[in-house]
């Protein structure tokens, strides 16, 4: 069963890549071998498409998405050469088709904190380091370092160098990036609730504050988180300090009653 819809994609190795790391996180075990056996294919010619240093041919693509229950007109968007009104298009240009998928392709936890790696001194550039580390399968890393390369977010230069570009890269958003936002957000709640388990309190800081509030002052308040965030990577992030470790700052302000849905509901009724 595939637990990726394939019609939000435009480029069928994000879509493959997706898949993959759908699979692997359902089953810790799973790996490129199977997901290989799954497709009918030699599983180093996949690792290759999947790390982006091959080229899926139209005739793969039809090959490989009928292995996954696919028919010719779910998987026509992604043919290089397909009908349209009787005569031969070429696909949406393809960065278009990466700027605009971008923050729903590299939503995940990892990306933000491979790029934050290497900043600190110890870095290591290698995937399996920065694998080990972060404590995720290589080949997700392999992804997505393949994904950033594409979006001009990392280089990795001939010696073997990785460098943040992510400050000069800009990223066309649209309406689905709320909900990556969303699973980013779920993500980062769920890896500070392992954070409980996992760390001491002399390396963490957990807290948290219940108050009755009047709601008009969200909006001030909101504006205080943000300054504080900004105060807060003044300091953690300056250049001068030698850094030896990547943390992550959730701030969560909630309300924890139905009352606003009420009123939400009330002022709807009001505008109708």
């Amino acid at each position: 069963m595939n637990t990726v819809n394939i019609e939000k994609y435009k480029d069928f190795r994000y879509f493959l890549q997706d898949l993959y790391i759908a699979r692997c996180q359902r089953n810790s075990a799973y790996s490129i071998r199977a997901y290989a056996k799954n497709l009918k294919m030699d599983h180093s010619y996949l690792n290759r498409i999947l790390k982006g240093k091959k080229e899926v041919s139209d005739k793969l693509i039809v090959r490989l998405g009928k292995e996954l229950g696919y028919g010719l007109a779910e998987l026509t968007p992604f043919l290089t050469n397909k009908k349209q009104d009787g005569k031969l298009a070429v696909t949406l240009n393809k960065f278009k088709q990466v700027s605009v998928e971008a923050f729903a392709s590299i939503s995940q936890w990892y990306y933000d904190a491979l790029l934050e790696l290497t900043k600190i001194k110890s870095f290591v550039p290698s995937s399996a380091w920065v694998a080990k580390t972060l404590n995720i399968p290589q080949s997700e890393i392999n992804i997505a370092t393949q994904r950033m390369q594409n979006l001009k977010m990392l280089e990795i230069t001939d010696s073997g160098e990785w460098i943040d570009q992510s400050e000069f890269s800009t990223i066309v958003t649209d309406d689905f990036t709320s909900t990556a936002q969303k699973r980013l957000q779920k993500e980062l709640l769920k890896k500070a609730s392992d954070a409980l388990e996992i760390y001491p309190k002399s390396v963490r800081s957990q807290s948290s504050l219940m108050m009755a509030i009047n709601r008009n002052k969200f909006k001030q308040a909101n504006e205080i988180i943000k300054n504080f965030r900004r105060e807060m990577s003044e300091l953690l992030e300056s250049s001068d300090d030698d850094k030896n470790d990547v943390y992550q700052l959730v701030v969560s302000f909630y309300p924890l009653t139905n009352l606003v849905q009420e009123d939400l509901r009330g002022q709807n009724d009001e505008l109708h």
